[in-house]
């Protein structure tokens, strides 16, 4: 199997997983009016936040083979379309427009990707197996997770910066 069409296929994996949680948290969320929060956060609270998030989604993925990864970011959606719902609620679109959406973007990117990473230990033992039967040398593709990894850095550093500078301006 081709590498990059796995990891497509993690990613789409772990879009529906983020996508189903999401819309699980708007409707949970539909009942509890919640005011936008007008706090700033400095870029390195956040940063360091989004990255813990990121590290337990793949540490939690590497140890159960993806799944662990799959519910995290299921539930860490659910929370965030809690809050969404609630918001819209009691103050409309602007909060979450001008607030959330332009931050949110690059963290979640940032979470698929760490969600696919989650899935390696699962390519891992794939690629033992057909190395003992094959008795082959078959590359690991080490390069592709660093790309990965540092992918997930930048957009989290990049969320950070907007989130800590540009959203809470707009919201508050």
């Amino acid at each position: 199997m081709n590498l990059a069409f796995y990891r497509i296929g993690n990613l789409v994996l772990v879009s529906i997983a983020a996508v189903i949680g999401f819309l699980c948290g708007l409707h949970f969320g539909g009942n509890s009016p919640r005011v936008a929060a007008h706090n700033r956060l400095s870029m390195w609270t956040v940063l360091s936040n989004n990255l813990r998030v990121g590290c337990l989604i793949i540490l939690l993925g590497l140890i159960s083979l993806g799944v662990g990864s799959l519910i995290l970011i299921a539930y860490n959606q659910v929370i965030f379309g809690a809050a969404v719902s609630g918001v819209y609620m009691q103050s409309g679109w602007a909060p979450i427009v001008t607030g959330v959406l332009p931050h949110a973007l690059p963290e979640l990117a940032a979470t698929a990707l760490c969600g696919v990473l989650g899935f390696e230990s699962w390519r891992a033992l794939r690629i033992i197996k057909r190395r003992i039967v094959s008795g082959g040398i078959i590359p690991f593709g080490a390069k592709g997770i660093i790309v990965l990894g540092c992918c997930a850095l930048g957009l989290y550093l990049l969320g950070a910066v907007i989130e800590s500078t540009i959203s809470y301006v707009k919201a508050g």
